[in-house]
Formats: C-alpha cells, structure tokens, sequence
C-alpha cells in the first residue's frame, strides 16, 4: 500500500504531498559546521605577523572574526598576512573587512598580503572582484611573507 498523500495549500493552489516528504520539509536544517569561523596569530619574527581565519567568511562568520582581524592586525609589525587557505567561502560584507583592514594597516605605515588556495572559491572571488589589484594576493606563503616585508 502507498503512503497517504495530504493536501497543502501551495501559492493559492492545493497540492497533494506524501506525508513523509511532509514531515522531511518540517524538520529543521542541520546547522552546517563550516558556517563558524574562527581566527588564530602567530608572530614571526619582530616584524610579521600571520593571521589564520578558517571556516566560511558569510555575515555570521564575517562577524565572528572581524574584531579580532583588526586588533590583530592593528599591532606593531611591518608586515601582515591575512592567511585565507582555510577559508570555504568569502561573502561581499567579509572582503569590505578585509579591504578596510588592509587600509588601517597602511596608515599605520605597514603592507598587508592576503595568502589564498589559487584554485579555491575564495581567490576566484578576489580575482574576480579585483581585491587583488587593492591588496596583493599570495598562492604561496613564501612569497606572501616576501611581500609583506618588502612592500609588495
């Protein structure tokens, strides 16, 4: 025998739905682990600094590491890498943060580089967005730490 199908109303229109798909519509959606973002240092050296965020970079996540990306940036070193390798995805409101952290540290008489996978969804949306032509981005961390102390 088939499963009952139960009417629900649908944009005016009354559609017959199995109760199982139902009750599959109902539950809620498992919160997706790469949705939290977090945000790590470590200095190298007296004039680098490297930043890790990891996890998506969406509002929620933008929001998760955006203070502690410009205090961690705002300390006294030359050079800044903003390490993106472990980022799944980079939304508009993430690269304005970035973009306004890079500024900050310009002022401040410094060079910030962002370090990303070059065949990830994050440096297609750099390049695609030419964040790159605002702030260099780095495939390799050795030439991301180049850049940084030497000014590009």
């Amino acid at each position: 025998m088939g499963s009952r199908l139960a009417p629900v109303a649908l944009w005016g229109e009354e559609l017959a739905i199995d109760a199982s798909l139902k009750a599959f519509c109902a539950c809620p959606i498992p919160k997706n682990e790469n949705t939290v973002a977090t945000i790590t240092h470590e200095d190298i050296g007296e004039d680098l600094r490297r930043i890790v965020i990891s996890g998506a970079l969406d509002t929620a996540g933008t929001n998760d590491v955006s203070a502690g990306l410009h205090e961690l940036a705002a300390a006294p070193k030359r050079g800044v890498i903003v390490d993106l390798s472990s980022v799944a995805y980079a939304a508009s409101i993430a690269i304005g943060q970035l973009i306004t952290c890079a500024q900050s540290v310009k002022a401040r008489g410094g060079h910030m580089v962002l370090l990303a996978s070059g065949t990830g969804s994050v440096m297609t949306t750099l390049k695609m967005g030419a964040i790159d032509q605002v702030i260099p981005v780095f495939q390799f961390a050795h030439e991301a730490h180049v850049g940084a102390l030497r000014g590009f």
